[in-house]
């Protein structure tokens, strides 16, 4: 297969890319046959990130939390704390799904970011309980060639 010379970043690239892996920019027309507008459209879709999926864990994952909860509020409301850190821990996870990357955010205090891009992922694992299949909860996790373990965990 035949490369030509990225025009903005010097890089050899495949005649039948539509724009550089490396740095996205288009690969001229007349090198390889293509419009130049189709190669401009496609170029800007490669630099654009766009949210494909984002959302919370379940409100099952947090059954056992409401559940204890609920017995131990009569107890001078102390099982308002187990519904409120599970509302607060459920509303600051967020998961997502993106063109160029999978991200995991967690933190009620502190904030903690994990995300692997997707040129990256080599391993997906899922993990469910028999209630789980039950309930279609489970974890999602995601591991790339880079790190030894999971990187990414869509818990719940």
């Amino acid at each position: 297969m035949a490369l030509v010379k990225c025009p903005e970043c010097g890089n050899q690239v495949s005649t039948a890319a539509l724009a550089c892996p490396k740095c996205g920019a288009p690969i001229a027309s007349q090198d390889i046959g293509i419009p130049h507008a189709t190669i401009q459209q496609t170029s800007k879709q490669l630099k654009v990130e766009n949210d494909a999926w984002k959302d919370n864990p379940s409100y099952l994952y947090y059954f056992g939390h409401f559940f204890v909860g609920v017995l131990f509020l009569p107890l001078f409301g102390f099982g308002l704390l187990f519904i409120i850190y599970a509302l607060l821990d459920r509303n600051t996870k967020v998961y997502t799904l993106t063109n160029k990357r999978v991200m995991s955010k967690a933190g009620i205090i502190s904030r903690q970011i994990h995300e692997v891009g997707t040129k990256d992922i080599r391993n997906i694992n899922v993990k469910q309980g028999i209630l789980g299949r039950m309930f279609g909860i489970g974890t999602v996790e995601i591991a790339s060639a880079g790190m030894a373990g999971v990187e990414v965990s869509f818990v719940g």
